[in-house]
């Protein structure tokens, strides 16, 4: 099951960088002083999670207990909270192995009743690395737990839900103008209200992050209109499957609205038209209102906004954007020929015309040290590799130093 893998595989990247960063996590710290708001929520959700796994259990609801826990694990924990503290691990942030350890106490105790066994090892492993609860031989003789009553909050779990779901937008948006999220961008402009526009706030640095961009800039709806435009887009063939003789009367009539009647009458996903005193309901089979952005932007109405992605390319956003393609490409490489992530080092010898030293600017000294390079030059040792950048065709010879 994935959600075993899963949780198993986040056990091991906790445990594994605790030991190799001689961490020592505990359960004694005052969550109350965290700043941090990932880390706050982090706290939150898997008290709620301790909350509703109880209430399911009592209800005797065991199944939407198990999905509960593995929703968790799936989209919380692995595929978001370790994934955005990965690096804090490196920099040996006391705060995160703490809540890390906190989340398998209480996590690994609720699913013992679903996973005896796995349950165990990871109690056992635990006990072995960090001294946790030493005095008690097994996972199944610790108490069920019991959530920390000030550790719900139905706000921040609100608030979390917004951001990744505004996150998921605005990485769509990315995609519709085909730039690679591993491209830095310059902005988007975003009209929203001012409830959602707190949020988004207050998650800035975080949301950079995720999507690789500089500025998050927010514009009246003055501002975010004039720089699109948009159109009525007729599906003339539901409109003749559902209406039949009628469609042509209908479609006239949706032609004469205005766009912004339009758009208020559809907020449901459906309204009613009464058209010589017979009613047609019209839904978002029939219309589309399409936008479309001057250039160099793309833009896509949302329920909560306006966003646009501005896409105009600059040499240095382009640089950048190299200097990130080509770190993941040598880190691809370092794989292939099974070297560690810092012990071995690398020289670069480049075969082919371009001029690595120039495309890769002032981040030349940043990518050598994150791929391991002692020296970019045009020796004529190594093992051969090839790959495409920006439609760059990259020649290289890798030597290993040991």
């Amino acid at each position: 099951s994935q959600f075993i893998v899963k949780y198993w595989n986040s056990f091991l990247l906790f445990s594994s960088n605790s030991k190799n960063n001689q961490i020592k996590p505990t359960l004694e710290f005052n969550s109350q002083k965290l700043k941090n708001p990932i880390d706050i929520w982090a706290m939150v959700r898997i008290n709620s999670l301790a909350k509703e796994v109880r209430e399911f259990l009592d209800d005797y609801l065991i199944f939407k207990a198990a999905e509960a826990i593995q929703n968790f694990i799936i989209n919380h924990l692995s595929n978001w909270y370790l994934r955005l503290v990965r690096k804090r691990f490196l920099e040996k942030d006391q705060d995160v192995y703490n809540i890390v350890y906190y989340i398998f106490d209480i996590l690994n105790r609720l699913m013992a009743p679903f996973v005896p066994f796995l349950t165990e090892r990871v109690f056992l492993q635990m006990q072995q690395n960090f001294d946790y609860m030493a005095d008690v031989k097994s996972v199944h003789l610790l108490d069920f737990p019991v959530f920390d009553k000030k550790l719900v909050n139905d706000t921040i779990l609100e608030e979390m839900a917004f951001i990744i779901n505004f996150i998921q937008d605005l990485r769509s948006l990315r995609e519709q103008v085909k730039i690679k999220i591993r491209q830095p961008i310059k902005e988007y402009l975003i009209k929203i209200d001012n409830k959602h526009k707190a949020i988004v706030e207050k998650f800035d640095s975080l949301i950079k992050s995720e999507l690789n961009v500089k500025e998050l800039n927010f514009v009246a709806e003055k501002k975010a209109k004039s720089l699109y435009s948009e159109e009525l887009i007729l599906n003339k063939g539901a409109i003749g499957r559902d209406f039949k003789k009628n469609r042509l009367k209908v479609e006239k009539y949706l032609n004469s609205m205005d766009l912004d009647d339009l758009k208020s009458s559809m907020i449901k996903g459906k309204f009613k038209v009464k058209l010589d005193k017979k009613e047609y309901e019209i839904t978002k089979d029939h219309v589309q209102i399409q936008q479309n952005a001057k250039e160099p932007y793309g833009v896509k109405v949302f329920s909560y906004g306006t966003i646009l992605i501005n896409s105009e390319m600059t040499e240095e956003l382009l640089k950048e954007g190299f200097s990130r393609d080509f770190i993941r490409n040598i880190q691809n490489i370092r794989k292939k020929l099974n070297l560690s992530r810092f012990k071995e080092r690398i020289i670069i010898n480049v075969k082919s015309e371009i001029n690595l030293e120039k495309e890769l600017g002032n981040y030349i000294e940043t990518v050598k040290s994150e791929i391991g390079c002692s020296k970019i030059s045009r020796g004529k040792k190594g093992k051969p590799f090839s790959f495409k950048i920006q439609n760059k065709n990259i020649e290289l010879l890798i030597e290993v130093k040991e």
